[in-house]
């Protein structure tokens, strides 16, 4: 790597010093340090440290990264990759993107750009959120989660933590068996952190009730603000099933995680299959003050911190 990159990537470290807003999971919708098989449809932005395979990647004004980047890759492009209004595909130098891949982007108005050192600055964002989850792991719960039956309910009573109202819920996984119904009295919080422990450590799954606003896990005006500002997150879970729709966002950056009914919020993961949609503008809500490397250059992270020369391919 140039010392022209590692400059710029060291000067980011310093400048997002404590800046919470800075996390991948404010700027991108899907954040992978690994490899990513999609087969399905992601509305919103992506950064994947490994290689893809397959998708659509569609990105929306009000889902997208600021930069107009709908697919950051910094492996191997492979499969009907399609990224679609107008946002860039960008990948890392010396990487083979066929020409249909290319002519499907620059069709719909998009770029193709190539960006070095992709796959480092990966690494080093999946240490800051491995990092992020184990700190909020640590976070003392102020809330509770009942059971009765087979219906599950999250009281919140949210205390100021960073200037917002959070409410926090410790709960093992276990405590999720048997749900067929969840539901979130929000109380007041402005974020809802669900920390979810796999005390089996045979992975967690979301496969018994829907965490949508139609079953009442409401508390929030849409699916993209309770996406927004609802985190579950998995710290230390080495793989996590999806299997029923979540209005969440899913923080699990160690975890191998397979996406088989829709999300709607921000997710990180190490690996990832995707066979169904995610949706979500990102999550908005509190994150302990980390140390969050930005996207190298104005091309795919934050602006303002120098443009690093780009090569733009058609």
């Amino acid at each position: 790597m140039s010392k022209q990159v590692m400059a710029v990537m060291a000067g980011a470290l310093t400048a997002l010093a404590g800046t919470a807003a800075a996390s991948p999971m404010s700027e991108y919708v899907l954040f992978v340090s690994g490899s990513l098989m999609n087969s399905s449809n992601l509305y919103g932005s992506a950064f994947v440290g490994g290689s893809v395979n397959g998708g659509e990647y569609v990105a929306q004004t009000a889902h997208a990264n600021p930069n107009k980047n709908g697919l950051v890759v910094g492996g191997a492009i492979s499969g009907n990759v399609k990224v679609m209004n107008g946002w860039n595909l960008v990948h890392t130098p010396g990487v083979p993107v066929s020409q249909q891949i290319k002519q499907e982007v620059t069709a719909h108005g998009g770029q193709v750009i190539e960006q070095a050192g992709l796959a480092t600055l990966a690494t080093q964002m999946s240490q800051e959120l491995i990092s992020t989850s184990a700190a909020l792991a640590s976070m003392v719960s102020n809330s509770t989660f009942q059971k009765s039956g087979n219906v599950g309910t999250f009281y919140a009573t949210p205390t100021l933590i960073g200037g917002q109202m959070v409410a926090v819920f410790n709960i093992a996984d276990t405590e999720l068996n048997g749900l067929s119904n969840v539901r979130l009295q929000r109380n007041g919080a402005d974020s809802i952190i669900v920390n979810i422990a796999d005390v089996e450590n045979d992975g967690v799954s979301f496969n018994g009730a829907n965490f949508n606003t139609s079953d009442g896990w409401a508390g929030y005006n849409s699916a993209d603000a309770t996406g927004a500002y609802v985190l579950f997150n998995l710290s230390g879970v080495a793989s996590v099933t999806v299997q029923r729709g979540l209005y969440a966002s899913v923080l699990a950056p160690e975890a191998a995680m397979a996406v088989q009914s829709s999300i709607d919020g921000a997710v990180a993961a190490a690996t990832m299959n995707l066979s169904a949609q995610i949706h979500g503008a990102g999550y908005k809500g509190y994150l302990p003050s980390t140390v969050v490397p930005t996207p190298l250059a104005g091309t795919v992270g934050l602006a303002g911190l120098g443009v690093l020369a780009a090569r733009r391919r058609r």
